[in-house]
């Protein structure tokens, strides 16, 4: 079964492809192998004695505070941007309450016969009746 519809004009329309070029896979794939490597050498460097190091003649590394320093100003930079974007969502790209906007934008279709028309029969309720609606043990 074929979920997909062949008359549907907004699927044909869309930049979403099911064919991927290779070339992408590929660097994919390098990406891939390349972050692995990268991974396994900061580990190594991370984890092993200085005498080791140094018994296969590898004198030349970087300070061990690098090792703690690195991932937890990476963690501090995720946790900042994660904040600010937030407050930049927030504070920047919400329209005002009293905009038009923040209701319907210029794709809504809007029912005009029914606009300016009154509703029918909005009343309040007394709380007591709702609870006891709501609440009772009464079926």
């Amino acid at each position: 079964m074929d979920i997909r519809d062949a008359n549907d004009e907004l699927a044909k329309q869309s930049h979403v492809t099911e064919e991927v070029p290779l070339s992408t896979e590929y660097f994919g794939f390098a990406y891939y192998l390349t972050a692995s490597v990268v991974l396994i050498i900061y580990i190594i460097w991370a984890f092993t004695p200085q005498a080791w190091l140094e018994s296969i003649q590898i004198y030349y590394y970087p300070s061990r505070w690098w090792a703690l320093t690195v991932p937890a100003f990476v963690l501090v930079l995720l946790m900042y941007i994660y904040v600010a974007l937030t407050s930049y969502n927030i504070e920047v790209l919400t329209f005002d309450p009293i905009r038009p906007e923040t209701i319907t934008d210029l794709d809504a279709k809007i029912d005009g016969d029914y606009l300016f028309a009154h509703s029918a029969a909005v009343r309040d309720l007394p709380l007591d009746k709702v609870c006891q609606v709501l609440y009772s043990d009464i079926k």
